[in-house]
């Protein structure tokens, strides 16, 4: 709500602008201008009229931010209680990093209220040496104007009391909603060590076991090579013995000569051979395309 008064040294007229105009100011405006006593209205009337719809206002205010700064307070000293024991009240006092920006702004609102009410005080100041001086004729009202400018000042003095000591006992629950922030980084902080060890502790073990499985693989390989070289020197030995034995070749040994005669069945040994390599091959590959068909049609699926 916003006043503006101008008052004329030879006319003694006063003009009022109010600008913004609360509900409670209208409401007593509109029943001195409905009543008799309309016309004796002087300006320090309506000043004192003005006075008490904002002193009334800034209460209330003073109050909400008071309702605030509680809440703030119980939810810290519940969170600070609830600290190690684990109840079922911790996930619901938890103090979160917004409840310190609202500490912060609430701070902000309680300074600037602090220094609107002092101003307010010396505005009530000056209307009561002017108030002294305007109203020498007027013994009765100018008594009546005094006590009603000193208890607005009082209680303007009694509200900047009231935001002080809110202030001073905001900052002590600013300093415990701190430490309480800091405690839960420091937990937070614990546990993502502890993860993290844990997570190092299983990696060594994973690895631990790569090298037993890659200890046993290299084994493996080598006896997989001693039976391949093995293999290497028998398997010849052994096709050359078969083949001789299955009777298709002789030999003949004449005066230091050597021959080799085939038998006339021969011809079928090698259709055979061929036909059953051939169906080998064949089956083989059919199975290495079949899949390769499943593996593709199995990406879709698992995509």
């Amino acid at each position: 709500m916003g006043i503006y008064h101008k008052a004329s040294i030879h006319t003694s007229e006063n003009t009022f602008i109010v600008l913004n105009p609360s509900k409670q100011f209208q409401g007593r405006f509109n029943e001195c201008a409905a009543s008799a006593t309309a016309t004796s209205l002087t300006p320090h009337d309506v000043q004192i009229m003005l006075l008490s719809s904002v002193t009334n206002t800034w209460m209330r205010y003073t109050g909400h931010l008071e309702q605030q700064f509680n809440m703030i307070k119980t939810k810290a000293n519940l969170s600070a209680g609830s600290q190690g024991h684990g109840s079922s009240e911790k996930a619901s006092s938890e103090i979160q990093i917004s409840d310190a920006q609202d500490i912060q702004v609430l701070r902000e609102k309680l300074y600037q209220l602090n220094q609107v009410l002092g101003m307010n005080c010396d505005v009530f100041r000056g209307m009561k040496d002017s108030f002294n001086l305007k109203s020498v004729g007027r013994v009765s009202g100018r008594r009546q104007g005094n006590q009603f400018i000193s208890s607005a000042l009082s209680d303007t003095q009694s509200e900047r009391q009231r935001v002080n000591n809110t202030l001073q006992k905001l900052c002590g629950t600013s300093e415990l909603v701190r430490n309480i922030l800091d405690v839960c980084a420091l937990k937070a902080l614990e546990a993502n060590s502890r993860t993290t060890t844990d997570i190092s502790i299983r990696a060594e073990s994973g690895n631990r076991y790569m090298l037993d499985l890659t200890e046993k693989a290299r084994k493996d390989a080598r006896t997989l090579k001693t039976i391949t070289i093995l293999t290497l020197i028998y398997l010849p030995a052994s096709f050359v013995a078969t083949f001789l034995g299955t009777g298709y070749i002789s030999l003949h040994v004449d005066r230091q000569r050597i021959s080799m005669q085939f038998a006339h069945e021969m011809w079928i040994f090698g259709i055979l051979t061929i036909t059953f390599l051939s169906l080998t091959i064949g089956i083989w590959k059919w199975r290495e395309h079949r899949n390769i068909k499943e593996d593709l049609e199995a990406v879709p699926r698992t995509a």
